[in-house]
């Protein structure tokens, strides 16, 4: 799968060149090589002089090795590389739960792990050129990651590390009809809407969503819709 591209830019952000050939290759692979400029540089304080240059890049894949993404200075790091106004992806050789889930809090575009297969890396960045996000589900296998549309943005709710990472947790005592509610709301669909897709009453749905909110710990339905985006998708079509 290739991304059609003008003289398109890319940016790698790695400590370690031979890793970062690595990530180069894929990015080569998404798209065409002719028309792809890729930029490496080993830190995000290095971009600083690539944001006061306005220099446009397609995508950004920040590496952070075996470190959490959670740490203060990758968290700085991303902070950084927002100036550049590109979709920032993260590299990392950790494929936790909760890695996903605070990678999913930094408000990033994707989080891409060293062990997935080239082919799935290469689709899941062409997805991400394309304005979707890509995490790997908390709940299945890690081998086999699933993606997200990005129509929820992880940063317009504030949810914290410890609410997404609440929602993971929560998601075990959830019954079925509970998780196909979340799956509406991710959806951004009223209750009435969810309601009528599961063969109930608007007012069961008013009180499966308070039961989560208060399971999850959030106070409000945007932030409930973000935390749950770490939960992995189930067809409502499938609780009647």
């Amino acid at each position: 799968m290739s991304v059609p591209s003008n003289e398109a830019r890319a940016l790698i952000v790695d400590a370690r060149p031979l890793r970062s050939l690595g990530i180069a290759t894929v990015l080569y692979r998404v798209f065409e090589s002719s028309r792809c400029r890729i930029t490496s540089i080993s830190s995000p304080m290095d971009a600083e002089e690539l944001i006061e240059d306005s220099v446009t890049f397609r995508v950004v894949i920040y590496s952070v090795g075996t470190e959490s993404v959670g740490d203060i200075k990758h968290r700085k790091g991303i902070k950084t590389l927002r100036g550049l106004a590109a979709p920032i992806v993260i590299f990392s050789d950790n494929d936790t739960r909760k890695e996903t889930a605070l990678a999913l809090c930094t408000g990033v575009r994707g989080f891409l792990q060293s062990g997935m297969a080239v082919e799935l890396a290469q689709q899941a960045l062409s997805f991400i050129l394309q304005g979707g996000s890509y995490f790997p589900p908390l709940q299945q296998s890690r081998s086999r990651p699933s993606r997200h549309n990005g129509s929820v943005d992880p940063s317009a709710g504030n949810v914290t590390p410890e609410q997404a990472l609440g929602a993971a947790s929560s998601n075990d005592s959830l019954t079925q009809r509970q998780r196909a509610v979340l799956q509406g709301l991710k959806r951004g669909e009223s209750n009435k809407v969810i309601a009528r897709a599961l063969g109930i009453r608007e007012g069961t749905v008013k009180i499966h969503v308070r039961q989560l909110m208060r399971k999850i710990g959030v106070n409000n339905r945007t932030k409930l819709a973000i935390a749950s985006s770490t939960v992995s998708e189930i067809e409502p079509s499938a609780v009647r």
